[in-house]
Protein backbone atom coordinates (compact mmCIF):
# COMPACT_ATOMS: atom_id res chain seq x y z
CA UNK A 1 0.00 0.00 0.00
CA UNK A 2 1.47 3.37 -0.94
CA UNK A 3 2.41 5.57 2.01
CA UNK A 4 0.15 8.39 0.83
CA UNK A 5 -2.87 6.05 0.80
CA UNK A 6 -1.95 4.67 4.22
CA UNK A 7 -1.72 8.17 5.73
CA UNK A 8 -4.99 9.20 4.11
CA UNK A 9 -6.70 6.06 5.41
CA UNK A 10 -5.38 6.70 8.93
CA UNK A 11 -6.60 10.32 8.75
CA UNK A 12 -10.04 9.12 7.65
CA UNK A 13 -10.17 6.62 10.52
CA UNK A 14 -9.17 9.35 12.99
CA UNK A 15 -11.90 11.61 11.63
CA UNK A 16 -14.47 8.81 12.03
CA UNK A 17 -13.27 8.26 15.59
CA UNK A 18 -13.74 11.95 16.33
CA UNK A 19 -17.29 11.76 14.98
CA UNK A 20 -18.07 8.67 17.07
CA UNK A 21 -18.22 6.34 14.08
CA UNK A 22 -16.34 3.15 13.41
CA UNK A 23 -14.02 3.06 10.41
CA UNK A 24 -15.47 1.13 7.46
CA UNK A 25 -12.96 -1.74 7.84
CA UNK A 26 -13.91 -2.23 11.49
CA UNK A 27 -17.62 -2.15 10.63
CA UNK A 28 -17.23 -4.79 7.94
CA UNK A 29 -15.14 -6.98 10.21
CA UNK A 30 -17.78 -6.71 12.94
CA UNK A 31 -20.51 -7.76 10.50
CA UNK A 32 -18.42 -10.67 9.29
CA UNK A 33 -17.62 -11.78 12.85
CA UNK A 34 -21.30 -11.74 13.82
CA UNK A 35 -22.31 -13.67 10.71
CA UNK A 36 -19.60 -16.27 11.39
CA UNK A 37 -20.79 -16.59 15.00
CA UNK A 38 -24.32 -17.57 13.96
CA UNK A 39 -23.53 -19.36 10.73
CA UNK A 40 -24.44 -23.07 10.84
CA UNK A 41 -25.94 -22.76 14.33
CA UNK A 42 -29.12 -24.69 15.04
CA UNK A 43 -32.32 -22.66 15.34
CA UNK A 44 -32.43 -23.11 19.12
CA UNK A 45 -28.97 -21.54 19.52
CA UNK A 46 -29.95 -18.54 17.41
CA UNK A 47 -33.18 -18.07 19.38
CA UNK A 48 -31.22 -18.33 22.65
CA UNK A 49 -28.69 -15.78 21.43
CA UNK A 50 -31.41 -13.31 20.39
CA UNK A 51 -33.47 -13.73 23.54
CA UNK A 52 -30.35 -13.56 25.69
CA UNK A 53 -29.43 -10.23 24.08
CA UNK A 54 -32.81 -8.54 24.52
CA UNK A 55 -33.05 -6.23 27.55
CA UNK A 56 -29.51 -7.14 28.49
CA UNK A 57 -26.15 -5.52 27.90
CA UNK A 58 -26.07 -2.83 25.20
CA UNK A 59 -22.93 -4.41 23.78
CA UNK A 60 -25.24 -7.00 22.18
CA UNK A 61 -27.08 -4.35 20.14
CA UNK A 62 -24.67 -4.32 17.17
CA UNK A 63 -25.11 -8.08 16.82
CA UNK A 64 -28.87 -7.76 16.86
CA UNK A 65 -28.57 -4.95 14.32
CA UNK A 66 -26.57 -7.16 11.96
CA UNK A 67 -29.15 -9.94 12.30
CA UNK A 68 -31.98 -7.47 11.69
CA UNK A 69 -30.16 -6.14 8.63
CA UNK A 70 -29.96 -9.68 7.25
CA UNK A 71 -33.66 -10.26 7.90
CA UNK A 72 -34.59 -6.92 6.33
CA UNK A 73 -32.57 -7.55 3.18
CA UNK A 74 -34.13 -10.99 2.72
CA UNK A 75 -37.70 -9.84 3.40
CA UNK A 76 -40.42 -9.05 0.90
CA UNK A 77 -41.96 -5.59 0.90
CA UNK A 78 -45.00 -7.04 2.68
CA UNK A 79 -42.83 -8.56 5.42
CA UNK A 80 -40.91 -5.29 5.76
CA UNK A 81 -44.18 -3.41 6.16
CA UNK A 82 -45.25 -5.88 8.86
CA UNK A 83 -42.00 -5.21 10.72
CA UNK A 84 -42.54 -1.45 10.47
CA UNK A 85 -46.19 -1.81 11.58
CA UNK A 86 -45.11 -3.90 14.57
CA UNK A 87 -42.47 -1.33 15.51
CA UNK A 88 -44.91 1.58 15.13
CA UNK A 89 -47.48 -0.22 17.27
CA UNK A 90 -44.90 -0.90 19.99
CA UNK A 91 -43.67 2.71 19.93
CA UNK A 92 -47.24 4.01 20.27
CA UNK A 93 -48.06 1.66 23.14
CA UNK A 94 -44.82 2.58 24.96
CA UNK A 95 -45.61 6.28 24.49
CA UNK A 96 -49.17 5.83 25.78
CA UNK A 97 -47.88 4.01 28.85
CA UNK A 98 -45.80 7.06 29.91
Amino acid sequence: MPIRHSIQQRNNEQQHAKEGELPMAVTLNLRQAIVQKVKNKPDEDIVDMIEGSIDYDERALPGLGVLFEMIWKASSSEARQQLVDTLQSKLKSDQAAK
